[in-house]
């Protein structure tokens, strides 16, 4: 996004070594990137690591103090790609790559944005198979957003409907299986006035399935990288746009969260906007974000020679 912003071309990032074309972006007044309000303001862009760690992670490792921490933190930004910092103030690595649109609307076929109506909530009874679930400002059900995907794929297989490989089991008797569109799936939602029914099918489940492995192995990377301990981790701060409303039971049921205790994950929430507002108030952060920059060790992900093999073994449930 910074190298649209600033109207350099972004095909180089396209090709390995996967790098931006600058990282460190000299101060801007507001003129020179057509800003027309408050044209002589100064314009700062957060600095980037690589072509898939951006600024906007920086912004968030300022959001979370996990530069400042004495102990040993992780930072997990969820979104089409996968990005991580793993350190304190001593030290920082990180990672990135590309994860998948698994949580995106539009990639299942019941998928939306988190908006009115979209089901953000589930629970299925483990003795009928009968689900529970609430939608976006209590609006007539319709699809699901992203944590309604996890909410419902970790109660099919902690309800013993789907198995480890996210597969239906099918020999579990219930109402709510349908064969859609040449498709077997579990109907979460019947649908009212000539609304589709919101269902879940197998394909869909194997989308998730792939940017939770991608997760894991970023993860597991990133922490064999440096020798540590995933017990030794003392919080876990959870960003981006489907972080903001993920429950951490059903992210760890699936794997797409590490399996630690609940009280060491943080939500920050939408973390890069957070690590701008700091900058504004106080404009010597600025020399926080660049350090930060700086010390980051830098590994890409889809390149590393061990992510195929874990990916292809996280890719259960």
């Amino acid at each position: 996004m910074a190298h649209f912003f600033l109207g350099l071309n972004p095909a180089v990032m396209r090709f390995e070594p996967y790098i931006p074309s600058i990282n460190h972006i000299p101060r801007l007044r507001a003129k020179d990137v057509s800003l027309i309000t408050c044209p002589n303001a100064t314009v700062y862009v957060f600095p980037s690591v690589g072509g898939y760690f951006g600024g906007d992670l920086i912004s968030g490792a300022i959001a979370s103090g996990i530069a400042e921490n004495e102990g040993v933190s992780l930072l997990l930004d969820i979104g089409t790609n996968v990005e991580a910092i793993l350190g304190n103030k001593e030290w920082l690595v990180a990672i990135a790559g590309s994860a998948g649109p698994a949580l995106e609307a539009g990639v299942a076929d019941c998928a939306r944005r988190a908006e009115p109506g979209a089901i953000e909530r589930v629970t299925i009874d483990p003795a009928t198979f009968e689900p529970s679930y609430s939608a976006i400002d209590d609006q007539p059900a319709y699809g699901f957003c992203g944590s309604g995907l996890i909410d419902l794929v970790a109660q099919l297989y902690l309800s013993g409907l789907l198995d480890s490989t996210g597969r239906f089991v099918l020999d579990k008797k219930t109402a709510r299986w349908r064969e859609i569109n040449g498709r077997m799936a579990y109907v979460l939602d019947e649908g009212v006035n000539g609304q589709t029914p919101t269902y879940l099918t197998e394909k869909d489940i194997h989308n998730l399935l792939t940017t939770k492995a991608a997760m894991i192995a970023a993860t597991t990377i990133l922490i064999n990288s440096v020798g540590v301990a995933l017990e030794d981790i003392e919080h876990i701060y959870t960003a981006g746009s489907f972080g903001i409303h993920i429950d951490v039971d059903s992210a760890t049921t699936i794997g797409l969260y590490p399996k630690l205790p609940k009280e060491r994950f943080i939500t920050l929430g939408n973390g890069s906007l957070a690590g701008a507002r700091a900058i504004l108030l106080n404009a010597e952060r600025i020399n926080e974000a660049e350090h930060i920059a700086d010390t980051i060790t830098y590994l890409e992900l889809n390149v590393h020679p061990e992510f195929m093999d874990i990916f292809r073994s996280a890719r259960y449930i």
